[in-house]
């Protein structure tokens, strides 16, 4: 019998963790029909390729105690599922392969610990020692981008734009070339080179420069000198980020903070003045810029609806989608108004995507037109979203329109479902006659 390179595949792969399991090799090759020496040497390759990745997971999980759940998951006890591969791989790896990766993961938990150090004196305001404390972290680890990202963040708490900028940009260049090497020789360069490595993915850094420059444009617009009573009333909304005077979180906490801060929130609405004080604040990740996108709504001004298209991209949680309910309930003025913010500033148009949803829930000519231009968009991120999102629209007449765009970017998930579903759709129709 003739078996398909899938499916040889998949019987190497099964002998091998049968192997790993610590079953004998002959036997196994014996009952998988494959030759002793064939198996061998893909063991060989397996632990050539793969074996200390294995090797590091099997190590952290070998201080698991054997009856407590089974870091992998799947809420077994760990004597009943994975030990025996974990003990298999280190076995086969040998005692200095397993001392080594010992010593690359008491490291991690180190830094990992500092790290959590770094980001609590953050939390508290003590900005200039988490950064000095970060500093110190990367001499030794200059290539994690979980310390670039609590420099970042320190920066920007301390309103340094142009620093928070420069080290986004720096980062986004790292991550962009380490991407490129991973596309090219399906390797991971630094993390291969550095245990203590840890890259984002280039549209993290990217999103980061474009929230950076933001927060530097808006502080530009607070007047010379500043209305202080307007600034004094815009800062009442940061007693939403008092974890003591509202303890709820998630759904719960939105609606905790706007009955407690209803009062503010209600004259904000009605005190124009204040938008250039709470764009101060609505680039950081919190409960008040949470509340801020009803307040902009109620403004109906340019600069608000300029600052709401913003936050959409930002896409912190329920700030994200928050705004978009509100551009989308502005019918074709949010459509209009993605439609200029992607005119603008390109090279940030694949970090734009959240902006795409507002033209799903607009259902009109002009939304519909713009997501039907967006199929021809250079970035695979905006043709997927747009694919997905004119799927929403319903109308078995974009599968054409899509089918073309998936061939030309490569067979996208995000348009597969979008064309299947609109199939679908269609014979579900043609069956109801």
């Amino acid at each position: 019998m003739s078996l398909d390179t899938e499916t040889t595949g998949t019987i190497y792969a099964q002998a091998i963790i049968r192997l790993v399991r610590g079953e004998e090799i002959n036997k196994v090759a014996e009952e998988a029909g494959l030759p002793v020496d064939a198996l061998n040497a893909a063991l060989d390759e397996f632990l050539a390729l793969h074996g200390k990745d294995f090797l590091k997971d099997s190590v952290a999980a070998s201080e698991v105690k054997r009856n407590e759940p089974c870091p992998c998951g799947s809420k077994k006890k760990y004597k009943k599922c994975c030990e025996q591969l974990h003990k298999g791989i280190m076995d086969l790896m040998g005692p200095d392969a397993v001392e080594a990766a010992a010593a690359e993961n008491a490291r991690r938990r180190w830094l990992g610990e500092r790290l959590n150090e770094a980001f609590g004196l953050l939390a508290e305001g003590r900005v200039q020692r988490s950064l000095e404390n970060a500093e110190e972290l990367l001499l030794q680890a200059p290539q994690n981008d979980r310390i670039h990202d609590l420099v970042y963040n320190a920066h920007l708490i301390d309103a340094r734009f142009d620093d928070a900028m420069a080290r986004a940009r720096a980062r986004y260049a790292v991550a962009e070339e380490e991407m490129a090497h991973f596309l090219k020789e399906q390797e991971h360069r630094l993390e291969s080179q550095d245990p203590l490595a840890h890259l984002y993915h280039p549209h993290v850094w990217l999103k980061k420069l474009f929230i950076a420059k933001r927060a530097l444009k808006n502080s530009r617009m607070v007047p010379d000198p500043p209305d202080e009573e307007m600034r004094s009333l815009a800062r009442k909304l940061l007693l939403a980020n008092d974890m003591n005077r509202f303890p709820e979180t998630g759904e719960d906490g939105i609606a905790a903070r706007r009955k407690g801060l209803n009062k503010v929130l209600a004259r904000l609405k009605q005190e124009q003045g204040a938008l250039p004080y709470l764009l101060e604040f609505c680039h950081l990740f919190s409960w008040a810029a949470a509340l801020a996108p009803d307040v902009l709504a109620a403004y109906k001004s340019p600069l608000a609806l300029d600052a709401l298209v913003d936050m959409a991209v930002y896409d912190y949680p329920f700030v994200g989608d928050e705004c978009v309910s509100v551009l989308a309930q502005m019918g074709d003025g949010g459509v209009n108004a993605v439609k200029e913010a992607f005119e603008e500033e390109p090279e940030f148009d694949p970090i734009k995507t959240p902006l795409v949803r507002v033209l799903a829930k607009v259902r009109s000519t002009a939304s519909v037109e713009l997501l039907r231009s967006f199929l021809g968009h250079a970035s695979v991120h905006v043709v997927n979203e747009a694919g997905l999102a004119l799927a929403e629209h319903g109308d078995p007449r974009f599968i054409p329109e899509l089918e073309e765009a998936n061939k030309r970017i490569g067979e996208q998930t995000g348009l597969d479902m979008a064309i299947q579903g609109l199939k679908q759709m269609a014979e579900a129709e043609a069956k109801n006659g």
